[in-house]
């Protein structure tokens, strides 16, 4: 048994009581921490590498991965994971909303946005990935924070930075799943037609 409190918050139906490894989210020692949740190590200067993704969970720990590297998930035993947390050596950062789009018949990219809860308030965290269709492996194509959601929306979402149709789309649809107020913004085929991109959109 494990040698700290655990339950089990969200899983599939017919999920057991103790049935770790095939939960979605958990509550460890209070500590709430989900698939696909990143944990933050305070220390690192690089952005890219003071974070990692959370992979999975076992009987014995949980299992992390690193956004830039193509490595093993690393396994950390419960009980050095809730002492880190206690410590503010890590910190999770949870993962809000995530949308995966097709940029060609062979290339998926994803948008994961996070919300970094610190004294002052909470910072919104992007997020892009990508992979071919038949591959799991993912690339990281970048990984930003914000001070503010307006601050992201002006970084993110206009006709400079948007590379493709699909991005568009997916990415105004990501905000509004956050619970945005998108009023402001300009629709995606706004964007899309200042940029002058035509392509692949399904």
């Amino acid at each position: 048994m494990p040698d700290v409190d655990i339950e089990i918050k969200d899983a599939p139906a017919d999920t057991g009581e103790y049935a770790y490894p095939m939960a979605d989210e958990l509550l460890v020692e209070g500590q709430r921490v989900g698939k696909g949740d990143l944990i933050h190590h305070f220390g690192d200067e690089k952005l890219d590498s003071s974070f990692e993704i959370v992979y999975g969970f076992g009987w014995g720990g949980i299992y992390t991965d690193t956004l830039t590297k193509v490595q093993m998930p690393k396994f950390t035993e419960w009980s050095e994971f809730i002492e880190s947390i206690k410590s503010g050596e890590y910190q999770v950062v949870f993962l809000a909303e995530e949308k995966s789009y097709k940029t060609s018949d062979n290339r998926v990219e994803t948008l994961s946005h996070y919300r970094n809860h610190h004294n002052n308030g909470w910072e919104p965290i992007m997020t892009k990935k990508s992979r071919d269709i038949l591959d799991t492996r993912n690339e990281l194509e970048y990984i930003k924070s914000y001070e503010d959601v307006r601050e992201m929306f002006d970084a993110i979402y206009t006709p400079s930075s948007i590379e493709n149709v699909a991005e568009a789309n997916a990415m105004y649809e990501l905000f509004i799943d956050c619970g945005y107020k998108v009023d402001s913004l300009s629709s995606p085929n706004d964007i899309i037609s200042q940029t002058g991109l035509d392509g692949f959109t399904d």
